[in-house]
This record gives C-alpha cells, structure tokens and sequence, in this order.
C-alpha cells in the first residue's frame, strides 16, 4: 500500500510539472495577434500660410493605408504607412488650384494599463507634405518635411459579441522639421535669418538637408491626431480621424493644415 501511494504521488508530481510547462505556452499563443490591414478612404483637406497670404485653400482627396500590428497581453505595436492626396482651391478665387501629396511612415509602441486602455508613443520615420500651386512660378512648391515625436492614447470598447470601438489620440511632443519656404522667399526661414544664403549648398533645397532643420516642441508646434474606429469581428472596419498642424516660423504668420478622414479598413490576414 505504502508503495502505490508512493507511485501515485510521483505521478501526480510528474503529471503537474508537465502541465507547467505546456499551459503557459498556450495561453501565449493564444493572446497573440497579429492583422495586415489595407485601407481606402477619402478626404477633407484645408491649409494657409500667412507669410504668403491669409487666403486659405481647401478641397477633397483619397487616401490609402498599410499597417501591420502585433498585439500580445503586454504590448501592442504598429508599423504603417499612409498616403494622402487631395486637391485643393482657394476659398476666395478660381484659379491658382492645388496639389497636395502627403506620404507618412509611422512606428507606435503601447502598453496596456487595464484592460482596455494602452498608453505609449508613436515616431514618424518619415512625414513629408508636399503642395503644388498653379501660378506662382517657382514659388508654387512647398514641401514641410520632418521626423515626430507623438504621446499616445488607445481605447478599446467592445459593443457586443460582433462590434468593437476603437478610439485613439496622437499628442506631438517632439518634431524635428523644415519648411521649405521662409518670409516671401524660397528657402527656409532661418536660413535667411542667417545671412547666409547660397544657392550651392544643396541643403538650401533637399527636403531631407538636416543643416537646416529645427526642433520644435508642443509649445511652438500644434501636432495633433485623433481617430474613432467601429470594427466588425476585427475584419472589416470603418472609421472617422482628424488631425491638425499649427506652427510658425515668422511671428505671428503661422502655417496650418488640417484634414478630415473617413476610411474603411479590411484585415487582410488574421494569426
């Protein structure tokens, strides 16, 4: 008797380390996802420059988004990649339409505090605004090029068994950036403040020429983005953002843009 009690207890110690082992793994797997997305849309776009004029440009465009996310208990992450277009015309004349193309490569990185809120930060590797203008002449081009720093918010709601809302907000903290044009010229502000100007220097007109970029903070550099997005069965989705740019580099002659979006968005695969 002595001995098959021993027996059971070593089976049962043995069968208790095994399932250890196999449980924690399953329960990972289980909470890992990972989705493709694409997504369409279209777009309301807006902008002024008051150091050219306070005549503000506004029109309709599309947009199409990349993104993959990885999300796990512990941390959700995002790779994506946007690109804007949209045309545009002042709100006082006809004539002098433009063209504006806005491609932006973005990393966010959250970490969940309870169970449906995550906080963290979003970089823009890559966040180019480009607009072309009909009868300016060489003036017609205007680039705003930079790197962002965002604080981030992301909530998650769950409507039912089929629906979830998503809602989240992208606060610039930080942007590393260039303007292509400074006070009625060409070239970027504190280059003409510098005294220094020469059309050699192949930084004067790279969108990418860092010698002339400043850092800017949330204090001189409105940078925000806010998105609701309603989900159905994390398949397919359709939403509403917005977000807004206010900065100036001559004081008092700020520079906006703004867009609203309204996108639908399929998960192309699903682990």
């Amino acid at each position: 008797m002595k001995k098959l009690l021993i027996i059971i207890i070593a089976l049962g110690i043995s069968y208790s380390g095994k399932a250890q082992v196999d449980i924690p793994a399953k329960v990972s797997k289980k909470n890992l996802t990972r989705n493709l997305s694409l997504g369409i849309g279209t777009r309301m776009s807006t902008f002024q420059d008051l150091k050219y004029s306070d005549t503000r440009y506004q029109g309709f465009g599309g947009l199409l988004s990349i993104s993959y996310t990885k999300m796990t208990s512990k941390s959700f992450i995002e790779l994506a990649f946007d690109l804007a277009l949209s045309k545009e015309g002042a709100d006082t004349h006809t004539r002098g339409q433009a063209t504006v193309v806005s491609p932006i490569i973005y990393f966010k990185y959250l970490k969940p505090i309870g169970k449906r809120l995550k906080i963290g930060g979003r970089v823009d590797a890559l966040d180019i605004y480009f607009r072309s203008t009909q009868g300016l002449g060489n003036n017609g081009n205007y680039i705003l090029s930079g790197h962002n720093l965002f604080f981030s918010l992301h909530h998650n709601s769950k409507l039912n068994n089929n629906w979830t809302l998503i809602s989240s907000a992208d606060i610039g903290i930080l942007s590393f950036m260039r303007e292509s044009v400074g006070f009625a010229f060409s070239a970027p502000q504190n280059l003409l403040e510098d005294g220094r100007f020469n059309y050699q220097d192949d930084a004067v007109s790279s969108p990418f020429g860092y010698k002339y970029f400043d850092l800017k903070y949330l204090s001189n550099n409105l940078n925000l983005k806010s998105s609701f997005m309603l989900s159905y069965k994390n398949k397919l989705s359709i939403g509403y953002s917005w977000s807004i740019r206010h900065f100036a580099n001559v004081r008092t002659l700020s520079t906006t843009a703004g867009a609203h979006n309204i996108t639908i968005q399929y998960n192309l695969g699903k682990n």
